[in-house]
């Protein structure tokens, strides 16, 4: 069956969705001009055809996309940046002092100086001072030694490193520690290497803004022209190198090698791994080694890195730097405007991205003391429980695997920790250390952040890992599951139509609770069950015979959604790549509906499951999402998963003939036989 595209609308699903990490195009060129048909054109949707447009399609006809935008409707309706301001309101014209290192003082002192910054000429001719004068010093250098001897200072800085990745993270084998880790580069300078590495002629795409920000530091059109085509060989060079399966998502999953320093040496043949380090500026290393993503990649990094390739290395440098910071320049270079258009309505807006972008964390706790209520909390707290106890039942009865692998399953699921709104107004903190950091000049005070979240981040070295370190902020409208076994849950995503107080339970659990359940699926899905239920890595903690089970269904899912399902009657989903978020799905509709007990409670349900993946996109955008996000189309999300789902059959009469209608022997499981 293939599932029906809405008539003659524009209309998919973006999946800005209930994952940790979403790929999202950017969106730069103008609306469609497609004309829709008016009202009175649209055909009415039957249920059991097509329950995504059934339930969504009175919204997407009243919706927009706006000019510079590729979606509009969904998560993109929860706007936390608008209470975040109102927050900043009341705090204004509260008259209160507050406490030093509070987040209402760092927040208040921090946005009033981007306000102070924006609306003073000196300030801003300082800071375009110091960008000129860096580019000038990364133009002036003259020798790959003056390179590396500039590089650990532009990171330290700038946050600016163009071709290492070296950093310090979870350690992907002891999850109570940290360790090195060397990750793989998906793009040099916004080049897409996996772009390149299917064809070298796509490097054309790229020139363009290269050349501009090459031009704006001083270089004719014919140099910049010339160093462009030289630099982008090498960046070639790289993406024929590099793991294109893992670029594109499409290897098993990805966990890195840990490689020994005697290792890492042996396939580097101009720096060692010591000198790679020192380029970062870390100068000890208690792990031996790193965990590498892309070994044959690092060494083609490597491979660049000689006297011959200077200008190259220092055309890559100013184009990450100028991309990062010609903002503070454009008025300066006529050339950079069409790079860095105003794209904030007023000062307020472009001072809260500011802080957005620097402190993340105080904003989150800021969002949190002030939106999170006990009465979430407690509804929450209740529905998580809910959802625990659903999944114990499901596996439990998932008789189709030993009863060894159920129980260590049942553990992992049992060890689930949350991270939610109680959690982080519980370990909130004074932060007096950014108030250390505030100057009268915002930009100061930015680079003076930029240098504190560097060392932040290299303090870590030989510390213990704390599982429970809240990675994203509560502002963020989105939930994740980490594979050390911790479901994070924002406070944002507590909003209609995922979660409102007044509404019916179930109604709720079709929204907030398919997301808690989608996340927990993934401490089951096909790539992060390899993790045990200490959030180790250890593809060998289940049995051999229900490991082969478990890939059996893999394959069944594969084959599902790849011959079923067509987004626009036209293309299919990548059933391999977008298969953990499948069964994420998968596994969370089986849980809560396992909750329902009355016809009404399935109608609630099912109606606010299909309302929360309601969102109007450009066919262009929803297209090329198919190439590059795990996620599959929202649209398939609704109607490819209630279509395995019996009681959606039942309730809604869907008969054989009926475009929502698949085989039973057909449909799919994640935990049922």
């Amino acid at each position: 069956m293939n599932v029906k595209r809405i008539s003659a609308m524009t209309l998919s699903l973006v999946m800005v969705a209930t994952g940790c990490s979403v790929t999202v195009p950017e969106e730069t060129t103008e609306p469609s001009e497609t004309k829709l048909p008016t009202r009175a054109e649209y055909e009415p949707i039957r249920a059991q055809d097509d329950f995504y447009g059934y339930i969504n399609l009175e919204t997407l006809k009243n919706l927009e996309i706006e000019y510079g935008e590729g979606v509009a409707g969904g998560f993109a309706n929860i706007d936390s940046n608008e209470q975040l301001l109102d927050i900043i309101h009341t705090l204004q014209n509260s008259g209160e002092t507050y406490p030093i290192g509070s987040c209402e003082q760092i927040t208040l002192d921090y946005f009033n100086s981007v306000l102070a910054f924006i609306d003073n000429d000196s300030y801003q001719a300082e800071a375009a001072q110091t960008i000129e004068d860096e580019i000038i010093a990364i133009k002036s250098i003259s020798s790959l030694d003056e390179y590396k001897a500039k590089y650990p200072e532009l990171l330290n800085k700038y946050g600016i490193s163009p071709l290492i990745t070296l950093s310090v993270d979870k350690d992907n084998y002891n999850p109570d520690e940290y360790s090195f880790i060397y990750y793989q580069l998906p793009n040099i300078v916004d080049i897409s290497l996996e772009d390149l590495a299917d064809n070298a002629n796509n490097a054309s795409d790229y020139e363009s803004s290269f050349k501009t920000i090459l031009i704006s530091t001083g270089m004719s059109k014919d140099e910049a022209k010339d160093l462009v085509k030289s630099t982008l060989y090498l960046v070639i060079d790289i993406a024929r190198a590099s793991d294109i399966d893992k670029l594109k998502g499409l290897s098993d999953f990805d966990i890195p090698t840990y490689m020994t320093e005697e290792e890492i040496n042996s396939i580097l043949t101009n720096q060692s791994m010591a000198e790679f380090e020192q380029m970062v500026n870390i100068t000890n290393n208690p792990y031996d080694g790193w965990q590498v993503y892309d070994p044959e990649q690092l060494a083609a990094v490597d491979n660049i890195l000689t006297e011959d390739n200077l200008e190259e290395l220092k055309a890559l440098t100013l184009y990450d730097f100028i991309n990062s910071y010609g903002n503070y320049i454009a008025d300066n270079h006529s050339e950079l405007e069409v790079l860095f258009p105003d794209t904030h309505d007023n000062s307020e807006d472009l001072a809260l991205a500011e802080l957005s972008k620097d402190i993340p964390m105080v904003l989150s706790d800021l969002y949190t003391k002030y939106v999170y209520t006990e009465e979430m909390d407690k509804e929450l707290s209740a529905m998580c429980d809910e959802i625990i106890e659903s999944y114990n039942e499901l596996i439990s009865n998932a008789d189709w695997l030993t009863q060894e692998s159920r129980e260590l399953l049942l553990k992992k699921l049992n060890n689930i920790s949350f991270i939610t709104g109680r959690f982080v107004l519980d370990n909130m903190e004074l932060k007096p250390e950014f108030n250390d950091m505030l100057e009268d000049n915002y930009f100061k005070t930015m680079l003076n952040i930029n240098e504190y979240n560097i060392e932040d981040i290299r303090s870590n070295i030989g510390q213990p890992f704390n599982k429970l370190e809240v990675g994203m902020t509560m502002q963020t409208v989105n939930a994740c599951y980490n594979p050390c076994n911790t479901v994070t849950i924002t406070v944002a995503i507590l909003n209609e139509p995922f979660f409102d107080a007044s509404a019916n339970h179930f109604s709720n659990l079709g929204g907030l609770g398919a997301v808690i359940a989608h996340e927990i699926g993934h401490a089951f899905d096909s790539n992060l069950i390899k993790y045990d239920a200490d959030g180790v890595y250890n593809p060998e903690w289940l049995s051999s015979s229900d490991v082969e089970a478990l890939e059996a269904r893999n394959q069944e899912a594969i084959d599902y959604f790849e011959d079923n399902f067509t987004v626009f009657n036209v293309y299919t989903v990548d059933g391999e790549k977008t298969l953990g978020e499948n069964y994420a799905d998968l596994s969370g509709m089986e849980c809560i509906t396992s909750i329902c007990k009355t016809d009404d409670d399935f109608v609630q349900l099912f109606e606010n499951y299909g309302r929360i993946w309601c969102m109007l996109e450009k066919e262009t955008y929803a297209i090329e999402l198919l190439s590059l996000d795990q996620h599959g189309p929202n649209i398939l999300r609704v109607n490819a998963i209630l279509s395995s789902t019996d009681d959606f059959y039942r309730i809604y009469d869907v008969k054989e003939g009926d475009g929502m209608y698949i085989a039973p022997e057909n449909r799919i499981s994640r935990w049922k036989k």
